[in-house]
């Protein structure tokens, strides 16, 4: 605690203990509520209607985050399943990731043209922080060069540009992958792409505030998932190798 006065420094003792108390008070209530992806798409799916929009803060590019991680898609994908019959009976479309960056997947579906099916690599691609590549069985549904004005509050008027881009079907589940790196601000990348979002149950997509201007509107509600990657905001997550510790959140630190 760092405290600065008018040459009284028994004053600033006393603040610096005054605000040091204070927080410490207090920091289990600042202590993020946060949900590892199976969770928050667990607690989704189980909320009625839609869409159900989830975010992963952890894998950000507006914030350094890769783009490509697979630490929320791979859960997706592996309840595909249960997230087909619930929106089913319920009337709606299953589920949509909007998008994953991976030039080497656009690249390929764009070879192999729309409807065609494809075995691929799906993503996380750029590090070993952001999950394992996908092996998948994809269908090329729609194609597009990936270019767009955004129309909500966030960045209105702005002309996008992620290249090739494309809509592949997986295990029922809509996934957009694109060729340039950026966070999802609105629905126009789905709209891109023949997807309307309000008619789906479960709507991931790679951003951590910026998303909301476009989609708090149309969700239902909003879960935010967060996991290993440049952005997490669980910093218990990091490798760290030199803390001193007991530190707190890490450690149950006492107030001595």
């Amino acid at each position: 605690m760092l405290v600065v006065t008018d040459d009284e420094p028994a004053l600033a003792r006393r603040t610096a203990r005054t605000v040091r108390e204070r927080l410490l008070s207090v920091r289990e209530q600042l202590r993020p509520d946060l949900k590892v992806p199976d969770a928050a798409l667990n607690e989704a799916l189980a909320m009625t209607g839609g869409p159900i929009v989830v975010n992963d803060m952890s894998d950000n590019p507006g914030g350094g985050g890769a783009g490509d991680s697979t630490g929320l898609l791979g859960p997706m994908l592996a309840m595909s399943q249960a997230i087909r019959e619930r929106s089913a009976a319920e009337g709606l479309q299953p589920g949509t990731f909007g998008f994953v960056f991976d030039p080497e997947v656009a690249r390929l579906a764009h070879e192999a043209g729309v409807g065609a099916t494809i075995q691929c690599r799906l993503g996380a691609k750029t590090d070993d922080r952001h999950g394992v590549p996908l092996a998948v069985t994809a269908y090329v549904k729609c194609l597009t060069d990936g270019q767009f004005v955004q129309t909500s509050p966030m960045g209105r008027g702005t002309q996008v540009d992620l290249g090739k881009t494309a809509r592949l079907v997986i295990d029922g589940i809509d996934v957009l992958v694109a060729s340039v790196r950026t966070q999802t601000q609105d629905d126009e990348v789905f709209r891109l792409h023949g997807i309307d979002v309000t008619r789906y149950k479960l709507v991931l997509l790679k951003s951590a505030n910026h998303f909301r201007a476009a989609f708090e509107p149309l969700a239902r509600a909003i879960v935010t998932a967060d996991g290993p990657g440049l952005s997490a905001r669980d910093v218990r997550l990091w490798p760290y190798q030199n803390l001193r510790r007991p530190l707190w959140p890490f450690d149950p630190v006492d107030r001595a």
